[in-house]
């Protein structure tokens, strides 16, 4: 399943994915409050399971991304340490609704995830997925606005001149893996009989 997530991922980019898993695990939770049935009720859970995986996996690689690389490690461990918190705040619901009110349960968790649907509608795109899909001005944009809000100076003065300086490289890649393979090509003709 990650394997599926990632390249889903790595096609639509980060943003998208934190959105649709979000809204989709929100409709699932509020839905599961108003199930009637078991039956329905397992569903519900088991979709409502893989949109917070879907959120999870796009939120988890949108986050290392914007990470610096020497304290990518330690920032990405305190993410996680979210997750006892979130567990304990759910056994204590469970515990002061004193089990009779499922619904209950359902809903509030319900009501939290309508705030992490309006957070998924303010984050930007990864720097990282821009600029591997090409839209590297984008990629610049997203940077300058990081680096202003972090009030420090921006490396890259000149995003123009990189952009150009990318789509040269690119280009001659392109002729350079072109060339290699008529070589091939023309190697193996030659070997037929």
């Amino acid at each position: 399943l990650g394997a599926i997530l990632v390249a889903i991922q790595d096609q639509v980019g980060r943003r998208p994915v934190i959105r649709f898993g979000a809204f989709s695990a929100t409709l699932f939770s509020a839905l599961i409050a108003l199930s009637t049935s078991y039956p329905l009720e397992l569903l519900l859970r088991v979709l409502q399971g893989l949109s917070f995986a879907f959120m999870q996996y796009g939120f988890a690689a949108w986050y290392a991304e914007f990470l610096p690389i020497n304290s990518r490690g330690p920032l990405y461990v305190a993410l996680t340490a979210g997750w006892p918190l979130g567990r304990s705040l759910a056994i204590g619901m469970a515990w002061g609704l004193n089990g009779s009110h499922w619904r209950w349960l359902q809903a509030l968790p319900a009501g939290l995830m309508v705030l992490v649907c309006l957070i998924s509608l303010t984050i930007p795109e990864s720097p990282r997925f821009l600029s591997i899909s090409g839209n590297l001005a984008g990629a610049h944009t997203i940077l300058r606005r990081v680096y202003a809000f972090n009030r420090t100076p921006f490396p890259v003065p000149n995003a123009e001149a990189l952009l150009h300086q990318h789509r040269a490289s690119m280009t001659e890649r392109k002729h350079d893996a072109l060339a290699e393979w008529k070589a091939r090509l023309l190697r193996l003709w030659r070997r037929q009989p």
